[in-house]
């Protein structure tokens, strides 16, 4: 779901002028332009694959995230995830996708520490990914728990 070796450059990886992404942006550049198609996520992934080398008629976008008009709300009595993880009563600051290595992690990190007093917010993060360890410890090393449960937790869901 990202463009590599550019997600390595944004997170500071590797440097954009070394010997190492020269030879990975040659790599991939050449796997682009010799696809029959390349999918991109939207506009501007297909926007960054094109200035790669592939022609437009050759990228197509195809959305992984969903459209407003299939997102239903639900009350939150009727809620059938908040009444598993029993936070019927709770504000949820939620973030949902991929905990990875080019994502800033500091401004969630920072609020749960100003917010760690507050009885009815609950921090959830569904997925995982390489820095849910660091996010674990950190809640765990700030002590941020609220009453019967962990203040924050990991959550796993499927879409049947």
């Amino acid at each position: 779901m990202d463009l590599h070796p550019d997600a390595e450059e944004a997170a500071g990886m590797i440097s954009p002028k070394s010997w190492l992404a020269r030879v990975l942006h040659r790599l991939n550049n050449l796997g682009y332009r010799a696809a029959d198609f390349v999918v991109a996520l939207g506009p501007y992934m297909q926007r960054r694959i094109e200035a790669k080398g592939v022609a437009p008629e050759r990228s197509h976008v195809i959305p992984v995230w969903t459209h407003a008009d299939e997102v239903i709300p639900v009350a939150k009595s009727e809620n059938p995830l908040l009444r598993e993880l029993g936070l019927e009563n709770r504000f949820i600051v939620m973030y949902s996708g991929n905990a990875g290595l080019a994502h800033r992690f500091d401004e969630v990190k920072q609020a749960m520490l100003n917010f760690k007093n507050r009885e009815d917010l609950f921090f959830l993060f569904v997925g995982a990914g390489p820095r849910r360890q660091e996010i674990e410890t950190f809640a765990k090393d700030n002590a941020l728990k609220s009453g019967r449960k962990t203040w924050f937790d990991f959550c796993y869901c499927r879409r049947d």
